[in-house]
C-alpha cells in the first residue's frame, strides 16, 4: 500500500476471498493467545520462585 492512501472501514484491505481471511485472523489470534499465555506462565513460576 502506497504511503498516502484513503482506507475506508467498510472496505476489505485483503483481496482475498472470506475463508482465506478467517484463516489469517484464527492464525494471528492464535499466535497472540498463545504467546500471552507462555508470557504470564512465566510470571506466574518466577513469582513463585522469588
Amino acid at each position: 500500500m502506497p504511503k498516502i492512501t484513503v482506507v475506508f472501514a467498510c472496505k476489505s484491505l485483503m483481496n482475498n476471498s472470506l475463508w482465506q481471511t478467517r484463516h489469517l485472523e484464527i492464525y494471528l489470534l492464535n499466535a497472540l493467545n498463545y504467546h500471552s499465555l507462555i508470557v504470564t506462565k512465566s510470571t506466574g513460576i518466577r513469582d513463585l520462585i522469588g
